[in-house]
């Protein structure tokens, strides 16, 4: 919300935006600043021709609710990247369960893409994303989706050739 990074970069700092001089204003640590928060995927901080401070700031979006095993719970982004829940927002997006600990080695950067992208592929089908409630992952890290309709699971795998099985599945609900 706009509310929380005007907190951020000025009201927190103490900043007086009336009679501190633009000179004063430290535009790059107010950057730096808005950056550090997880929701945000990139800022930009600077004062115009007019002298009037800007401030620019693009918000990362959920692809995927992801509950780990050991009960804890957070958002994906497509860029890998992990967001808290949020206090004041609720993201209806695909949701993932039974999730391994994903550290930042490559054995969790790989299954994190794995994830986005089953998790995008799913919410790009009008079908798909009206068809699937949620995607578990087994064991032996294969996933497992879960069909708002009937009791069936489908055991989808990894996902390779995932178009190729996305339409054998359609084909078989055809």
């Amino acid at each position: 919300e706009q509310r929380e990074i005007m907190d951020l970069a000025i009201t927190n700092r103490n900043v007086d935006l009336t009679s501190t001089p633009l000179s004063k204003l430290d535009t790059h640590s107010m950057e730096k600043i808005i950056m550090a928060d997880p929701w945000v995927a990139s800022a930009q901080v600077f004062i115009d021709n007019e002298r009037v401070l800007q401030m620019y700031v693009t918000q990362r979006i959920p692809v995927a609710r992801i509950f780990q095993q050991n009960s804890a719970t957070y958002y994906l982004d497509t860029s890998l990247s992990i967001m808290p829940l949020s206090h004041s927002n609720v993201y209806y997006t695909t949701v993932v369960t039974n999730v391994p600990e994903l550290k930042n080695d490559s054995a969790g950067k790989a299954l994190k893409k794995e994830i986005v992208s089953l998790v995008t592929t799913i919410q790009a089908d009008s079908f798909w994303n009206a068809q699937v409630s949620q995607v578990i992952i087994d064991s032996d890290a294969s996933f497992e989706l879960m069909p708002v309709l009937g009791d069936q699971r489908i055991l989808f795998g990894n996902t390779a050739m995932m178009r190729e099985k996305f339409n054998n599945l359609f084909l078989f609900y055809k």
